[in-house]
């Protein structure tokens, strides 16, 4: 850091630091002691690091990561999520925060935001799971203002409204004989007839409704981790977004008499047969 009217970074003597957060100009340094089975977290009100820091000590080792807004600071252990009063050192674990290890935390207003590779859990004033949202894809990092998350991917940005309610379950008054069944990393793709439905695995107890994809004409699918691809009968095939939105077409042909087999991906390629 560079002390206030210094241009030249000076190096501050600390012990070895795992995570870090900040919220305005405040900093707070976690400092893990597996030795101890402890994690201390040093606050520093100002963002001075040469300053006398505040201390405060949590059972156990913290992972994935810190939070930290004006008065609040939130540390992962086996444990849960420790929150702790700035002001006065408190400490309290917040119910069913051991759900998911955090690959970040954020405080948004009175609300603690937690996030992992497949879910975004919201939690009201750091107390009460409100809010279990799947996520589209793989996260990358997030940040959020009250009632509104933008989620960086791997796909690209993601935004989530994380206090509104989910669409309420719909039960179809005709049923449904898939014959052909596809799976990948958190997607589940079920083929019926004229009908491709895209289901979400991400929580598995919960398995959640993405899209219907038509596919009249279709004779065959297959998926990878990042696409679904369908193969009709007259040779075209298409791949789909995880979403179900089309991405790319092509059609493959051997002549008038040519008959269209199916289609496998293997060797990150996509393989249709035909004779």
């Amino acid at each position: 850091t560079a002390p206030s009217g210094q241009t030249t970074p000076t190096k501050v003597t600390l012990p070895p630091i795992t995570l870090l957060a900040r919220a305005g100009s405040a900093i707070a340094l976690a400092e893990v002691q597996e030795a101890e089975r402890k994690t201390v977290l040093r606050y520093y009100p100002t963002g001075d690091l040469t300053a006398t820091s505040q201390q405060f000590t949590v059972d156990g080792a913290a992972a994935g990561s810190i939070a930290l807004d004006d008065t609040r600071a939130a540390v992962f252990t086996f444990h849960g999520v420790t929150v702790i009063d700035l002001a006065t050192g408190n400490q309290r674990v917040v119910a069913d925060s051991n759900l998911i290890i955090p690959q970040q935390m954020t405080f948004s207003g009175d609300d603690l935001l937690v996030m992992d590779a497949r879910q975004l859990l919201v939690y009201d004033d750091a107390r009460t799971l409100i809010r279990d949202h799947a996520l589209p894809t793989q996260p990358i990092a997030f940040d959020a203002a009250p009632t509104f998350a933008a989620i960086a991917t791997v796909s690209g940005v993601a935004a989530v409204r994380y206090l509104a309610d989910g669409p309420l379950p719909s039960t179809p008054f005709t049923s449904s004989f898939y014959t052909k069944l596809a799976s990948a990393s958190d997607r589940v793709y079920l083929f019926d007839q004229d009908r491709i439905d895209v289901l979400s695995t991400a929580v598995p107890s919960k398995p959640g409704f993405i899209t219907t994809i038509p596919a009249s004409g279709t004779v065959d699918m297959t998926a990878t981790d990042t696409a679904l691809f369908t193969l009709t009968g007259n040779g075209a095939v298409t791949a789909y977004s995880r979403a179900g939105v089309v991405t790319a077409q092509a059609s493959i042909s051997d002549g008038f008499d040519s008959q269209i087999l199916g289609i496998h991906t293997a060797g990150n390629a996509v393989w249709a047969s035909l004779a």
